[in-house]
């Protein structure tokens, strides 16, 4: 599980959040500036809150009151970015194998674990390419694998499929859906598209100035928007 409640004061604007998320699917909605992705961040360790804690699996990652304040590399949690943050210079497999490297892992047991998530992402036959030969699907699919092979205990996903087309979106969110079948876990997923909560979430929460105004279950969520004539491509309940 992970928990969070915590308080960050930026200028100007003060995110307050308090959630929690078991083996299912958070989807955040709302409008930019809403504190989504400052949400993500300070989950990953890569923005550290004023104040209020954090846990994974009901330990501490970040605790104010005792100073905690775990790295990214020591907090379980897995970060696909927006950007997808792919090393450009590097295969496919190196791209993979990286966070298994940076854990010392033997040679061997690394070639072993790359090369059985690049088979089940159907991405073996580009082992040895770089992403610049690689379609945006097949980029967002080893920006996943690259997160998925060390294992999190959480899974953040910032806007994962707003560069694709209409085609490739579909796709990509009905096998991210079957992966996170066979790989449950806690899962926060920003996003713009009403489509990326109806395929994969289980909840929706609403963000406006950064708090949490509502939650919706989806499918409470696919009844409202059906109201909307029967077009899930409505513009979200905030916009």
């Amino acid at each position: 599980m992970l928990e969070v409640d915590f308080e960050k004061n930026f200028k100007g604007f003060s995110l307050n959040m308090n959630f929690k998320v078991e083996k299912e699917v958070l989807v955040l909605l709302g409008k930019n500036g809403s504190g989504k992705t400052s949400t993500l961040r300070a989950v990953a360790g890569l923005l550290k809150p004023d104040a209020g804690s954090i846990k994974i699996q009901g330990s501490p990652v970040y605790e104010s009151w005792s100073k905690i304040n775990l790295s990214p590399q020591d907090r379980g949690v897995g970060y696909v970015f927006q950007d997808l943050a792919l090393f450009t210079h590097m295969t496919v497999y190196d791209n993979v194998a990286f966070g298994l490297l940076a854990r010392g892992l033997k040679k061997s047991e690394i070639t072993t674990k790359v090369e059985e998530v690049l088979e089940e992402f159907e991405l073996l036959k580009f082992r040895d390419i770089k992403p610049s030969r690689l379609s945006g699907g097949q980029k967002q699919k080893v920006a996943l694998a690259r997160t998925l092979i060390t294992r999190p205990k959480v899974l953040l996903l910032d806007e994962p499929f707003s560069a694709l087309d209409h085609e490739t979106k579909d796709e990509m969110r009905r096998e991210i859906g079957d992966i996170l079948k066979v790989h449950p876990m806690p899962t926060v997923l920003v996003t713009h598209d009403n489509m990326d909560a109806i395929a994969l979430g289980s909840r929706v929460a609403f963000m406006e100035k950064g708090k949490i105004i509502f939650y919706e279950e989806i499918h409470s969520f696919k009844r409202r928007l059906e109201e909307w004539n029967g077009f899930y491509s409505a513009p979200t309940i905030l916009e």
